[in-house]
């Protein structure tokens, strides 16, 4: 009976780690990253609010599934030697994400645990057949404005450009010009939340649950799972043209309403597609095999009382899928303590905060005169543009000499939130409607950093832009940081983060910008000597 003791005390210990990381994990259930918008909103139109708990329940689901799967993918003893950088890793992301309150940290710690959990108890099998489940969560990760600025540039030009194409062919006379499309009658800005990156990531999310829940051959789940943001990226375009024909309709303004109609329509068109695949890839999947369940303990003798001996017959509530062995209890033991850890760090671990002396971002404090130039006009900055690109303070200014006319915008972000990043192509043009000619990089002398040229031209004006950022570490170097919320710790840098632009009108004409751009650069040169001192 020492095998039924031992299977006994290991399913005990199981049943106790997952108490006591469900405990742990608890705060997770109550996590709300809604950073700006109404929660409906946000969570249609902005990747950095997906509602964790909706995904949270499709991962619940999926799993349960699986579950005859995942029982009989238990083995006997799982690997040490796999789960043990996973829970590493998720225990370490654990206790920082605690630490710096970026609950985001915290379920990728979840999924590594979990992971490591799966590997260490029931081996390979069992964690493969939890990879779905675990892929849907990762859904649920608010990615950081640094990351989604970039995408969301790209996403609504494109958007721009092939809305304006799809009504020309409908026989509707467009033109468009940088995000702005126009023309007899119609009028309508892509901005951040039109550019189809959130519809394009549910819709993934719903092909990957439908083909998970609907099992299918597999080539006909990876097309549908490839489509998913083709048929998301052509209804967000549908959309925009609709807004662009009927600017002023209920619809146009019935922001969340749009939302809903996209999504709808989107998932019918995928339903669609799987109709379509199914008639060209006839088949259904390949059967899997389901591996009877032990039903005893190991080493225990299942004897019926026809044959004279109940005293050895197991208890006819111990059902176990697997036959662990003797140190499984160690591995049941293991985890049980990493839980007891994790729920304790969950209650008692202190939470950093910004020092009071740095909670407030100086003023931004531009010269009134210099080398000849005065600050003569503040203009507000375009804030439909810029959307998702926000600073924690602004300032906007043209400086006038001899009839000449420059613009300087200088931005600043205090770096106290992951949802906000200064990083973005769009400030590198003063206001929509500007389709960028030319973009390349120049020195510029008191600077030891590189100078982002822009010639760009709209409808009413051409223009010159040099743009460069201070106390940043490039895009990678931000991302890293923004990824593991270093600026939310005691790694956290002092300086705000500032974007600089200077801009001038130019000639359409090349080779008559010459002498403009010297009077550019020897501005921004002037400039930069002036906030120095």
């Amino acid at each position: 009976m020492d095998a039924l003791e031992d299977y006994r005390a290991v399913r005990s210990l199981r049943i106790a780690a997952i108490a006591i990381g469900s405990l742990a994990y608890w705060g997770l259930v109550f996590w709300d990253p809604t950073w700006d918008l109404k929660p409906l909103d946000a969570w249609l139109f902005l990747p950095t609010d997906p509602m964790p708990q909706v995904i949270f329940l499709v991962a619940a689901a999926l799993a349960y599934r699986r579950r005859n799967f995942l029982r009989s993918a238990m083995q006997p003893e799982g690997s040490a030697i796999l789960a043990g950088l996973p829970l590493l890793l998720g225990l370490a992301l654990f206790v920082w994400g605690y630490y710096v309150d970026a609950m985001d940290l915290v379920l990728v710690s979840f999924i590594l645990v979990t992971i490591g959990t799966g590997l260490l108890w029931f081996g390979v099998r069992f964690a493969r057949e939890l990879a779905i489940p675990w892929v849907v969560l990762a859904f649920a990760y608010p990615v950081p404005a640094v990351v989604t600025n970039q995408a969301f540039y790209a996403l609504r030009l494109w958007a721009a450009t092939h809305s304006a194409a799809l009504l020309r062919f409908v026989g509707v006379p467009v033109f468009k010009e940088g995000n702005v499309i126009s023309g007899p009658g119609v009028i309508a800005q892509v901005i951040d939340t039109c550019s189809g990156l959130r519809s394009i990531e549910i819709l993934t999310l719903v092909a990957v649950f439908y083909v998970s829940w609907f099992p299918a051959r597999r080539l006909r789940q990876a097309l549908l799972v490839v489509s998913a943001p083709l048929v998301a990226y052509g209804f967000n375009l549908i959309r925009i043209c609709v807004i662009a024909v009927a600017p002023t309709s209920e619809y146009s303004a019935a922001h969340t309403f749009q939302g809903l109609t996209v999504y709808f329509g989107a998932i019918a068109g995928l339903i669609v597609i799987d109709r379509v695949l199914g008639h060209l890839l006839p088949g259904k999947a390949r059967p899997r095999r389901v591996e009877p369940r032990a039903t005893t303990a190991p080493g225990v003798q299942q004897v019926s009382q026809s044959e004279g001996h109940p005293e050895v017959s197991t208890e006819a509530g111990e059902d176990s899928a697997i036959a662990p062995r003797s140190s499984g209890r160690i591995g049941a033991a293991a985890i049980a303590v990493l839980a007891a850890v994790m729920l304790g760090v969950s209650i008692g671990m202190p939470r950093w905060s910004v020092p009071e002396e740095q909670a407030e971002v100086a003023a931004i404090r531009l010269p009134a005169e210099f080398h000849g130039w005065k600050r003569t006009e503040r203009i507000r900055p375009d804030d439909g543009y810029l959307s998702t690109v926000r600073f924690s303070k602004t300032e906007y200014w043209i400086y006038e000499r001899d009839g000449e006319e420059i613009s300087v915008f200088v931005g600043v972000d205090d770096r106290g939130s992951r949802s906000r990043s200064p990083l973005s192509r769009k400030n590198e043009v003063p206001r929509r409607g500007f389709e960028v000619l030319q973009r390349d990089s120049v020195t510029l002398e008191p600077l030891e950093m590189p100078v982002t040229r822009v010639v760009a031209q709209s409808q009413l004006a051409n223009v010159l832009t040099y743009t460069w950022y201070e106390e940043s570490e490039g895009l990678i170097g931000e991302i890293l940081r923004a990824l593991f919320a270093a600026d939310l710790s005691p790694f956290r840098r002092v300086e705000p983060a500032r974007v600089i632009r200077v801009a001038t009108a130019v000639d359409s004409n090349p080779a008559a910008r010459v002498e403009e751009e010297a009077n550019l650069r020897a501005f921004a040169a002037s400039l930069v000597a002036a906030l120095r001192e």
